[in-house]
């Protein structure tokens, strides 16, 4: 088969799937939350993305996914398509947004959840909150709870110059968003014990030639390191991938590994 005809078909075969999507809109306390749901398979994986990502950047993993998996996707609120009453949320009212959109899909069976950055925050608060309803965790190059306070500790100066240049690249809606977040990650240290589940963790220990925050420094991967082995050890079944070919946003640079992972938590 020449290349022509397998890059026709890799597109017929993304096309058949985003086809097959199917769109929901979820209502939320007066506004409405954009969500797909796309496959037939028993097993069920969630995707939950970063801070200021919408859905569609889970789009290639979903798209190879085999017919084993349903897969769903989300954007937060105020995110994509996605509605928003125009109040920034917490950490917590996330988490209930994610209960909302399983609860409205009546997904009774339990589900694998994929967090991205901050999205691995969600997914790990909402293990916690609701254990029942999850059979593992994938967290890709995940955010922590305890992130914000080691990283002060290390040069609180960098942090908040870093706090600054964020904030002026962002629309006013995801500033109050990013204040909102940082006014809970400033009195926040992390849990001690989850609830144990299979897990997967993909650490990006890769060093920015030219660092835009802290965390893209030596120093700072060496923290953003420590903080996912904490993390890890808090787990009895797991794997943890470390790569330094890629950056933060693994999902798109090396979908294969988050499938890889996904695979691995709900074989």
């Amino acid at each position: 088969m020449n290349q022509y005809k397998i890059l026709l078909l890799i597109s017929t075969l993304l096309f058949t799937s985003t086809m097959q999507a199917k769109d929901i809109k979820i209502p939320i306390e007066g506004y409405q939350l954009h969500a797909t749901k796309q496959g037939q398979g028993s097993n069920i994986v969630v995707f939950e993305s970063g801070f200021g990502s919408d859905a569609s950047v889970w789009d290639t993993i979903v798209a190879q996914l085999p017919s084993t998996y349903t897969s769903i996707t989300y954007s937060r609120a105020g995110i994509g398509k996605s509605e928003s009453d125009g109040n920034p949320k917490s950490i917590k009212e996330h988490v209930k947004g994610l209960k909302t959109v399983l609860d409205h899909l009546n997904i009774s069976n339990k589900v694998t959840l994929v967090g991205h950055s901050y999205g691995g925050i969600i997914v790990t608060e909402f293990l916690k909150s609701a254990p029942e309803r999850v059979s593992g965790l994938v967290l890709v190059d995940p955010a922590t709870l305890g992130q914000r306070v080691a990283y002060k500790k290390e040069n609180e100066t960098r942090v908040l110059q870093d706090d600054s240049k964020l904030l002026g690249y962002m629309p006013p809606h995801m500033a109050s968003q990013y204040q909102k977040l940082i006014e809970q990650l400033d009195i926040t240290k992390d849990h001690e014990s989850y609830p144990d589940v299979p897990v997967s963790i993909i650490t990006s220990t890769h060093v920015a030639k030219q660092p835009f925050t802290l965390e893209e420094t030596k120093e700072g991967k060496e923290i953003w390191k420590q903080l996912h082995t904490n993390l890890f050890n808090h787990f009895n079944n797991g794997l943890h991938i470390k790569t330094s070919e890629v950056g933060h946003n693994i999902h798109k640079q090396n979908p294969e590994l988050v499938i890889d992972a996904i695979r691995f938590v709900s074989k």
